[in-house]
């Protein structure tokens, strides 16, 4: 393992890059753990895409009859 800085958000993502890339699939990330994952935590809410794409399902469901 190496990190060439200690900084949280590189060691965030480094986390993040090894659990994706796991070999064992039963012990990987999944998706919704991986957009989850505290290194997105500092995205202000507008750029975290799969928020957005939550909400927009849940107003879709709101208006439909």
């Amino acid at each position: 393992r190496y990190i060439p800085v200690d900084d949280e958000e590189h060691r965030l993502l480094y986390e993040l890059i090894s659990r994706m890339l796991e070999y064992e699939p039963s012990q990987r990330i999944t998706l919704q753990e991986a957009l989850d994952h505290p290194f997105f935590n500092k995205l202000p809410t507008e750029q975290k895409l799969h928020k957005l794409d939550q909400e927009g399902k849940e107003r879709s469901h709101s208006l439909s009859r």
